[in-house]
């Protein structure tokens, strides 16, 4: 899903910069004791005007949450929080013996840690949308999940590695302290995840807490559980739907010669109406057919309805049927005959209309010029 990896920051044009102030990063950096300042002297040089190309081409190691509300946080309840977290003790005492420290408040936090490497993490917690013209962005995005989500957000959460020469944490290794932090902190305000580094966006579930605390939970933004949604009208979707129709007999003739055992799909696609007096093409798991109607099980979550969810029960007019997949005689997959349009959309290569959920989609549902970089503060490039 998403984006294929870049650490370009060519590739990041589309996207105005926020206005940033290191020296305010760095003023929080100063309020550390002595001998923390040695160890972080990579730091006390740092200054607004220091842009250097090799500063510019360090990757942004980082996970953002959307939020549709700041997350209140202090630095007792950080540290708590990411000592749970991190199997660690963390402090807000610099002089302690702990295994690090936090200071500072909302919305930048540092996090220093003197184990199991020497490593700074800053925390960022800022109540304003996170990209500069989310409408204009959002306008773009062809999977509208997604779009909804950047164009409505209200606040951002980030835990991004700083990376002076002094830091000691491989990337691999920084990326899994990061999942566990942002696993910590999401709650029911958590909209999406997003990566700046690999272009990543993920909508948010409960499910991916797991993935976030693992080796790998880089992985959790390429889980995807909620099936793209796309506003497609074009002629040639008009033609797969007249095709699907003209050919539904063969759906039928099959499903009536299913053994009593299978498990074989029978999937019809079918257009619901929904809250927002707009139309979604959701997919239905089909347990039975009448001469005008169709009944089964929906399969995706509609975008805009109260009262339906994936399994709901529905009947569905045969009228509103506009696409079916299932098995021929032979075992070969047959139907299906929107995925073309679909796909097309999904590249914004078609002028749009109604809504389509399809989870048979393999594609850049955020196109790399539609949702680039987020270039949050250059702390977060270890300037």
């Amino acid at each position: 899903m998403a984006y294929d990896p870049k650490n370009d920051d060519e590739d990041f044009d589309d996207l105005e910069d926020f206005d940033d102030d290191d020296q305010d990063d760095q003023d929080e950096i100063d309020e550390l004791d002595d001998q923390d300042l040695e160890d972080l002297d990579d730091l006390e040089d740092v200054d607004d005007d220091d842009d250097s190309d090799e500063d510019e081409s360090l990757p942004i190691v980082s996970l953002v949450q959307l939020r549709s509300s700041q997350r209140y946080l202090e630095a007792t309840v950080l540290a708590k929080l990411l000592s749970e977290a991190w199997d660690l003790t963390l402090d807000t005492d610099e002089e302690s013996e702990a295994d690090g420290f936090v200071t500072g408040e909302s919305p930048v936090f540092f996090v220093m840690l003197n184990k199991p490497k020497t490593t700074v993490f800053i925390l960022h917690n800022h109540d304003e949308n996170y990209f500069d013209e989310p409408e204009e962005l959002a306008d773009e995005i062809s999977n509208l999940r997604f779009a909804e989500v950047v164009r409505n957000h209200g606040s951002w959460l980030s835990v991004d590695l700083m990376q002076p020469s002094f830091n000691e944490m491989p990337e691999d290794e920084a990326y899994q302290l990061i999942g566990k932090a942002i696993e910590a902190l999401a709650d029911e305000d958590t909209m999406a995840l997003f990566c700046p580094q690999y272009e990543l966006f993920n909508l948010w579930s409960n499910d991916l807490r797991e993935v976030l605390c693992s080796a790998d939970p880089i992985a959790a933004l390429d889980q995807e559980h909620l099936s793209p949604v796309f506003q497609v009208d074009s002629a040639e979707l008009e033609a797969a739907v007249e095709q699907a129709k003209q050919r539904w007999p063969e759906f039928v003739e099959h499903f009536s010669k299913r053994k009593p055992d299978n498990d074989e799909p029978f999937l019809v696609k079918a257009a619901f109406d929904v809250d927002d007096e707009s139309v979604e093409h959701m997919w239905v798991e089909v347990f039975g057919i009448e001469p005008k109607y169709i009944h089964g099980h929906l399969l995706n979550e509609p975008m805009n309805s109260a009262k339906l969810k994936v399994g709901s029960q529905v009947e569905v007019p045969l009228e509103k049927m506009s696409d079916w997949v299932c098995l021929d005689a032979d075992g070969n997959l047959i139907g299906n005959f929107t995925d073309e349009a679909i796909n097309k959309a999904a590249h914004g290569e078609d002028d749009e209309d109604e809504f389509d959920d399809d989870d048979d989609l393999d594609d850049d549902d955020l196109d790399d010029e539609d949702l680039d970089d987020k270039d949050h503060p250059k702390s977060d490039r270890g300037v």
